[in-house]
């Protein structure tokens, strides 16, 4: 329904994320993009036990990453960072990145993103119902309540 589209021919290896910000590159896996999530929202890294995170990967709070230099959200247009995926190669400013991770985007940016990129897994239908691009369970749904006005 939802096909993959505008995907990169460099991929990388199954559960390993990127970020790419002016101050380098960052590993994460799902785990730890979640655990970003928590510390962008929280401002406090989170206390994770070793085997929580994949062999190589990080956390960091995301909303702190500068821009890459002329690099523009393919959302927004404004500065943004660089997160890949599996193919996915997206340019996202850090507070749509951390919609992205928190499973908060509204359901403007899940449309856009959808419709450029067909489905992928963090914005499968476990985290945003197709149709309206609401989201079904965002991380802290009091925010997101507050940012789009809809509820999940």
């Amino acid at each position: 329904m939802y096909e993959p589209k505008n995907r990169s021919s460099d991929t990388l290896p199954l559960l390993e994320l990127r970020v790419d910000h002016a101050g380098g590159s960052l590993k994460t896996c799902p785990n730890g993009f979640a655990a970003c999530a928590i510390w962008s929202q929280s401002g406090r890294k989170p206390d994770l036990p070793d085997s929580f995170l994949g062999k190589g990967s990080e956390t960091f709070n995301i909303k702190t990453l500068e821009p890459v230099p002329g690099l523009a959200s393919i959302l927004s247009g404004k500065p943004a960072v660089r997160y890949r995926a599996d193919d996915l190669d997206i340019a996202l400013t850090p507070d749509e990145l951390y919609r992205l991770a928190s499973h908060s985007l509204s359901p403007d940016e899940y449309l856009a993103l959808r419709d450029r990129y067909g489905m992928f897994h963090e914005i499968h239908e476990d985290f945003y119902d197709p149709d309206s691009g609401v989201a079904i369970q965002p991380m802290f749904e009091e925010e997101y309540l507050e940012a789009t006005g809809v509820a999940p």
